[in-house]
């Protein structure tokens, strides 16, 4: 837990808690394929962050299924926006489920696919409670290959 300390005109103190948010670099490695947070990691009480799951992939992709969990007693998702995703046909637009602290979603998109590194979905996060929380995606996760198979990397 951080802590920062302000004084006001009167000599009294406030004390302003963070939420620091651990998001591995790579959460979860799919053979040839990753998939990661970006953005800030720590967030003082009541405020807001945006973190945007990314996919990075070594080979050509045509379809990905998210799961991410989350701690709902220390996190809130208020935003998930998938305006910027690499992502153009959804099966299954992100849904959340506050009271597990799950994210799951599902989407593709037509060949030739995509390889490199974009953004699957953001999330505008608001910091709850003090302390650290994890956000990552589930093993469950799946990134299927532009390969005319379906063949999960």
């Amino acid at each position: 837990m951080k802590q920062t300390t302000t004084k006001l005109q009167k000599g009294i103190a406030i004390i302003i808690a963070t939420l620091t948010i651990l998001t591995p670099h790579v959460t979860k490695a799919i053979g040839v394929a990753n998939l990661s947070f970006s953005g800030p990691s720590n967030t003082t009480l009541g405020s807001s962050i945006t973190l945007t799951a990314k996919l990075s992939s070594q080979e050509a992709i045509n379809a990905v299924a998210g799961n991410i969990q989350y701690s709902p007693d220390q996190i809130e998702i208020t935003q998930i926006k998938t305006g910027s995703s690499i992502l153009k046909y959804w099966q299954q637009q992100p849904i959340q489920n506050t009271n597990s602290g799950l994210i799951s979603f599902t989407g593709g998109l037509p060949t030739p696919g995509f390889q490199g590194t974009g953004t699957l979905i953001s999330l505008t996060i608001k910091a709850k409670a003090i302390g650290d929380s994890v956000i990552s995606f589930l093993p469950s996760s799946q990134v299927l290959a532009n390969d005319g198979n379906g063949t999960a990397l």
